[in-house]
């Protein structure tokens, strides 16, 4: 099969992907429309979703830009040299460790409450917070990211400061070039799928407790074959060797369920035997059968430490092959592609010509701004002070009603409905729907569009005239007969 007719998603696609998007940031509207309109057109029937189409784009692109430099081995590799480096870290941190526990001037032994407490309870811990979170993920809790939510945004200072510092060390223009765009690929796919960055991040979190479990035991082993250690337990809270043998007991409970025996042959009189009591002078006073305790550590270290790390290990590649599985660009950071993709091919006569048409058979619908009263105002996702006091000017009017969600609709009487969008783009499908039931609403009227250009810090301004043809255009076609594009402060409401 042609890789193009694939749906499966990669996270070296999504960073291949991603560097393509920076590469167009730079380009001029028109050329990207005209690009984007092509690759979309040749696309089969089966690859309408944004998923698809964008998978069809990403190879299309592939083919007619090959890379000077794929970015995302160079991306890869560095991330699974970090990876290496936590690993290496942890294994020798965990070395040192259990060699500091061990060692002892051959008077008192090796306590062994204190070893587990230093190498185990706190893995137990975490183990306990990682499976309350798998049970809030089932019932569709996100805890998942959001316990991953502060190394997301360290990650993320991290590439701001490649970008800004260590990409101007950089003499030659182009490997700077080449180097800031595949900082800003990765900072994008960090910024727009945080579960399949959080999958990644589980999965460093368990590598390093892998490694540190890993230096556990090997220097124990090690410790063990080359020297002779003695291991007891004491406690200033646990003073009693019956309710230390139940804890015990308990500890050993996982794998003397799947062994069948005993454990190890801590029974309750190596228990009491192996309690640590200090005489004068800190001389031991009893002390037999230490020796069955080492087996007793290890075990604990493998089945609380180092098989949990594993099995979460491998469920991060499940959980990441599910986030790319389920992954649908539904974001707005793609809704920009996405419209290119769905673009109108402009020009200026075939408008006019289509205009010309719709006047013959609908009548001439331009009119007076004050006609739309009285009007309740939608106004989604944009301040609703300044928007009233804006559309109040523009019309000469106030709204009966300002309303900022489709729901409140049914709140209110039924007249001409302004609603206040951004719309120097052309409309895409999701759009056109969502238009679609506002106008099909029983308290609306007609429907009556203000479309502004991109609202930054309260200021508002209308689009052009081409794009407001592009707008009608896109009505027409979906054949909506109540929703309206009003024309600019001079003119009137054109279809």
């Amino acid at each position: 099969m042609d890789r193009s007719q694939r749906k499966d998603w990669k996270l070296k696609d999504l960073i291949r992907f991603e560097f393509y998007r920076v590469l167009d940031r730079k380009e001029p509207l028109e050329s990207l429309e005209k690009r984007d309109r092509e690759i979309f057109r040749k696309a089969t029937p089966f690859q309408t979703s944004r998923r698809s189409a964008f998978f069809h784009w990403l190879v299309s692109r592939t083919k007619s830009e090959p890379f000077d430099l794929d970015p995302a081995p160079i991306l890869l590799n560095g991330w699974r040299s970090i990876v290496s480096v936590g690993f290496v870290f942890s294994f020798l941190v965990g070395i040192a460790l259990m060699f500091g526990l061990l060692s002892y001037d051959g008077r008192v032994p090796v306590n062994v409450w204190l070893v587990l407490g230093i190498t185990v309870v706190p893995q137990l811990i975490l183990l306990a917070f990682m499976m309350l979170m798998l049970v809030f993920s089932i019932f569709g809790i996100p805890m998942w990211r959001w316990s991953y939510r502060f190394p997301r945004i360290f990650l993320a200072k991290l590439l701001s400061q490649a970008e800004f510092s260590w990409a101007s060390k950089i003499s030659d223009s182009a490997d700077r070039k080449r180097w800031l765009n595949q900082l800003k690929a990765a900072g994008s796919v960090l910024q727009n799928h945080k579960n399949l960055i959080t999958t990644r991040l589980f999965r460093f979190i368990q590598s390093i407790g892998i490694g540190l479990n890993m230096g556990f035991l090997l220097c124990l082993w090690i410790v063990l074959l080359f020297t002779d250690r003695a291991f007891g337990w004491q406690s200033s809270l646990i003073q009693d060797t019956e309710t230390a043998h139940h804890l015990f007991r308990l500890i050993a409970s996982p794998w003397e369920w799947w062994t069948g025996h005993a454990f190890g042959g801590l029974s309750p009189e190596v228990v009491r035997e192996s309690r640590i009591i200090l005489a004068e002078k800190g001389q031991v006073s009893s002390l037999e059968g230490v020796s069955v305790w080492w087996s007793f550590i290890c075990m604990s270290i493998v089945t609380y430490g180092l098989l949990p790390r594993l099995f979460f290990w491998l469920l991060s590649w499940g959980m990441e092959s599910v986030v790319l599985r389920k992954m649908n660009f539904e974001s707005i950071a793609y809704r920009d592609l996405w419209s290119r993709m769905h673009s109108v091919e402009f020009s200026s006569k075939g408008v006019e010509q289509k205009s010309s048409v719709v006047s013959q058979r609908r009548g001439d619908v331009e009119a007076n701004r004050r006609s739309l009263e009285p009007y309740n105002l939608l106004i989604p996702n944009l301040d609703e002070e300044s928007a009233i006091q804006w559309v109040s000017t523009f019309i000469g009017s106030q709204p009966s009603k300002a309303i900022t969600t489709v729901d409140e609709l049914r709140e209110v009487e039924k007249l001409n409905c302004v609603m206040l969008i951004e719309g120097w783009q052309p409309p895409i499908e999701e759009t056109m729907s969502d238009l679609k039931t506002i106008a099909s609403n029983r308290a609306v009227q007609s429907l009556y569009l203000v479309l502004l250009e991109r609202v930054h810090q309260g200021s508002m301004n209308m689009i052009s005239d081409d794009w407001k043809r592009v707008w009608r255009e896109k009505l027409r076609v979906s054949g909506v007969d109540n929703v309206f594009v009003v024309g600019s402060p001079k003119g009137g409401i054109g279809k």
